[in-house]
């Protein structure tokens, strides 16, 4: 919350965004950060940025960076948006657990983990049954989530429907 700190992540994030011939370059090792308080102070226009610049970006580490900023918005919808974005084609398939840990480690995302894991549980085991170690990390994101009766739910679930290798 240091206001400081949150307008020069502004500044940076322009810069970053305008890409002005005049902006000094941004070290690589802020980008990830610059691009995570910009969502976390960001709107929907904030939000359209970010993905624009991933969905026409070349640079991997920039848009593993930038896929990481869109778990990182306050507004619910705007973190769904990031988790059915995940599944996109538009997203590789072994990003999509960067995506949801992004989420789950959000505070304003936390509870929307598991709801979105057990309405996609389908598709999930379809894309990642021979990559199982990709769902296993995703699985894991319910730890920073989960209480007793998610926990619950989830072995249920699992006991229900179970992927081999994501039992542990």
């Amino acid at each position: 919350g240091n206001k400081e700190i949150l307008a020069r992540s502004n500044e940076l994030f322009k810069d970053l965004h305008d890409q002005q011939k005049n902006s000094e370059p941004v070290p690589a090792d802020l980008k990830s950060t610059v691009y995570m308080l910009a969502a976390w102070q960001g709107n929907s226009e904030t939000y359209k940025k970010i993905l624009n610049k991933y969905e026409t970006g070349d640079n991997e580490t920039e848009n593993d960076r930038l896929l990481s900023a869109l778990g990182s918005f306050k507004e619910k919808l705007l973190l769904l948006k990031t988790l059915e974005y995940g599944l996109s084609d538009k997203v590789r398939m072994q990003n999509l657990a960067a995506v949801v840990l992004s989420v789950a480690s959000n505070p304003h995302g936390k509870e929307l983990i598991w709801p979105w894991i057990k309405n996609n549980w389908t598709e999930l085991k379809k894309r990642y049954e021979g990559p199982v170690m990709h769902l296993t990390r995703m699985i894991s994101a319910l730890s920073v989530v989960a209480d007793m009766k998610i926990g619950k739910q989830a072995q249920d679930l699992m006991a229900k429907d179970p992927c081999p290798g994501t039992q542990r």
